[in-house]
């Protein structure tokens, strides 16, 4: 892993346009520049963006053109159907295959998977929250949330989708 910190005692020593933090990457490996009471928060970064990068260079390519025949609802009732319904370990898409998570604490599952250009994650919905869809959760419907560009965008719930005012904010096709 090649990556470097640059720590300043305060924001002061890193430039008025770097300000308390900045982030990249250069031909030598990902860096972060920050100040010292964000050190802590720069390592984590860097331990997550190589865990990242390992990743995707474990993934093979995914067939976008295959993938873009069936359409985003389509694509999102299909990974809900297989990662949730079925109790699938791994969802495929135009014949790529896509993991299914299973988080530890709170045992929600959840994938990570791409349409076209767009990356997109999803999330078992947690029943032991106070919102309207863990409530359906806890009676028993299997409801999977999903996010794209760090935006809530849509859930399946008992394969229904509902799209978020986010969709269209974010302009995803139909």
């Amino acid at each position: 892993m090649n990556s470097a910190i640059y720590v300043s005692r305060t924001p002061d020593g890193l430039g008025k346009e770097i300000g308390g933090w900045a982030e990249g990457t250069c031909d030598r490996g990902a860096f972060a520049a920050c100040a010292h009471p964000n050190l802590v928060t720069a390592l984590r970064f860097l331990v997550v963006h190589e865990h990242l990068a390992r990743l995707r260079a474990s993934q093979p390519e995914v067939d976008s053109a295959h993938v873009e025949s069936m359409t985003l609802e389509e694509t999102l009732i299909s990974v809900w159907q297989q990662s949730l319904a079925d109790g699938k370990e791994e969802v495929e898409l135009g014949g790529e295959p896509f993991p299914v998570t299973v988080f530890r604490a709170k045992k929600l599952r959840s994938v990570e998977f791409q349409y076209g250009d767009l990356s997109i994650m999803d999330i078992e919905q947690n029943p032991k929250t106070a919102s309207r869809w863990a409530t359906l959760a806890r009676e028993g419907n299997r409801i999977m949330q999903f996010r794209c560009k760090g935006r809530y965008v849509a859930n399946v719930c008992e394969g229904k989708l509902l799209r978020y005012p986010a969709w269209t904010a974010l302009a995803l096709p139909d």
